[in-house]
């Protein structure tokens, strides 16, 4: 058979269970994780309604700096620490340079988005591909 865009979808809902790994780095929470796991949580809408793109667009260019006592202290020195903070992340030499989403709705059709951006934050390219999810019987 003939590749027609199909996946084959294995499980529904919200998985935010996100890698031990990723929420405790070095024994100090990574602010910027929590905080969007909390967004994302805060954002989720009534069941039955859709977690809309621009939503998770917002959580993903977020550029909120937590206070220096809640950042982790990993040798990079504050200033690289506070710049590293933010979820999206604004540099010359190392910074955000895409964001993906990826939904799947009550209709099987999953929806994948990527932003590009260049140096400043400012977007260079958008990529939006649509695939109709096949259900096991």
């Amino acid at each position: 058979m003939a590749y027609r865009q199909m996946l084959r979808r294995k499980t529904t809902g919200l998985n935010t269970k996100l890698w031990p790994n990723l929420l405790d780095h070095y024994n100090t929470p990574w602010p910027k994780l929590v905080s969007s796991v909390n967004a994302l949580k805060k954002g989720l809408p009534d069941e039955g309604s859709p977690l809309t793109e621009p939503t998770l667009l917002n959580i993903l260019q977020s550029e909120s700096i937590p206070p220096d006592d809640q950042l982790p202290n990993t040798g990079v020195g504050i200033e690289f620490e506070r710049l590293l903070s933010t979820v999206f992340i604004k540099s010359n030499e190392y910074g955000t340079r895409c964001s993906t989403i990826i939904t799947l709705d009550y209709d099987n059709l999953l929806q994948f988005h990527e932003y590009s951006y260049d140096y400043k934050g400012i977007q260079t390219n958008k990529i939006k591909k649509t695939f109709r999810c096949l259900t096991e019987s």
